[in-house]
């Protein structure tokens, strides 16, 4: 790649002087490029330890513009190559800094070498230590050593946990949650960093009983790490996911609220576990009232067929059953086609209603054919259904929390 690098900048110093002798250096310099590739095709590459000097490499920038490459082959190589510059030839270089920590940004994140990119970061510190992105480096440089401590055993564990956190994309939830267990019970430093991700990564991915615990063994097992209070916030957040609302409140309770930003972020966990608590006092409200207006609607159905002179005929189902019956079935067959997630719900309330269909249709009719009068009682057992389906519908939409997504989108908007 340097030499390819040298006669482009040799070529196009000396393109005004004429094509001939233009193209005799561009011959001369790939003939000079081949018999090198040749020569050297059985040598190992350069390691990230090798120093070349500052005049045989790119320029900051060239090296900064091929790191952010889109191929994972040119960032490989140019990692290798700032790697390779000596600490006197970068003083040379304006901007090698920016190479630097560019560099260190792909071997944390492309690479998943959390060592490798601590040695960069350290080289920043050392090297520049006034220069613009010195405290960033610190930082980083802090952070990738909790990972790594000293002990070359954490430096192994750092790096599976970050090749593992890379490949969440590739890999199944089954390996990373396997990958990653035997790190919480590995005596590192790094052990708290690597429960809490791991719940993150399982509440993400909806495993939210699962991301749960591993949380929960964040706070009581390193209950003075960083990833502590972290990791309450987390456990406030899939709380609530889980609709667990009491619980929720235990969480945000403990949430620091020194800060500002922590500070709202509990008021706001407390305001939403409020809610969910009142939601669910009307959820077993409308149990409650659901299961009372089966009752009274089987106990009239049950009292005209006992005074119906046809019992066996008072049984069929009435007009409005038969209406009702293809109408929820479309419903139901589009929801599961359409969205899976409401499907349940649609169930629900489509079952309900041809029931209640049935008792009241077969109701009104027993009672018509033995010519008792209607009135008030038509009227009062309708209200009696439609009190009982709007209790099921309540109850179909908190079952699958469908509700509080009715009222996100209400409150926002649609997603797009």
């Amino acid at each position: 790649m340097r030499l390819e690098f040298i006669a482009a900048k040799t070529a196009s110093s000396v393109v005004k002087r004429g094509a001939r002798r233009w193209l005799a250096l561009v011959g001369v310099c790939a003939l000079w490029g081949a018999a090198a590739r040749s020569a050297t095709a059985d040598t190992p590459a350069p390691s990230a330890t090798s120093t070349v000097p500052a005049s045989d490499l790119p320029l900051p920038a060239q090296l900064i513009e091929q790191l952010s490459s889109s191929e994972a082959t040119q960032r490989s190589q140019a990692l290798v190559a700032v790697e390779a510059v000596r600490a006197d030839a970068a003083a040379t270089l304006p901007g090698f800094d920016d190479a630097l920590f560019s560099a260190a940004r792909v071997a944390q994140d492309d690479a998943a070498d959390p060592a490798r990119a601590l040695a960069l970061y350290q080289r920043i510190v050392d090297e520049y230590p006034n220069g613009r992105l010195a405290n960033a480096a610190a930082r980083h440089a802090a952070q990738l050593q909790a990972l790594v401590g000293a002990d070359p055993t954490s430096a192994r564990f750092a790096r599976t946990l970050a090749q593992l956190r890379a490949s969440i994309d590739t890999r199944p939830y089954a390996e990373i949650v396997s990958g990653v267990e035997p790190l919480l019970d590995a005596a590192w430093i790094g052990a708290p960093e690597a429960a809490l991700w791991l719940g993150e990564f399982e509440r993400r991915v909806g495993e939210l009983a699962a991301a749960q615990r591993h949380l929960e063994r964040v706070v009581r097992q390193w209950p003075q790490s960083h990833a502590a209070p972290v990791a309450i916030r987390e456990l406030a957040a899939v709380a609530l996911d889980r609709r667990q609302w009491r619980v929720a409140l235990q969480w945000a309770a403990k949430i620091d609220a020194t800060d500002p930003a922590d500070a709202a972020l509990r008021a706001g966990i407390e305001t939403l576990a409020q809610r969910g608590l009142r939601f669910a006092l009307w959820y077993d409200r409308a149990w409650a009232i659901a299961l009372l207006v089966a009752v009274a609607l089987s106990a009239a159905f049950g009292f005209s067929i006992w005074r119906s002179a046809n019992r066996r005929q008072a049984w069929r189902p009435p007009l409005e059953f038969w209406f009702l019956l293809p109408v929820c079935g479309l419903l139901y067959g589009i929801s599961r086609t359409a969205n899976i997630a409401i499907a349940p719900a649609v169930l629900l309330i489509a079952g309900f209603g041809l029931v209640a269909a049935w008792l009241v249709g077969g109701t009104l009719q027993a009672r018509s054919v033995a010519k008792q009068r209607l009135g008030w009682f038509a009227v009062l057992l309708a209200g009696t259904a439609a009190l009982g389906v709007i209790a099921v519908l309540y109850i179909a939409l908190m079952r699958q929390g469908l509700l509080f997504d009715m009222l996100e989108t209400l409150r926002f908007g649609p997603e797009l």
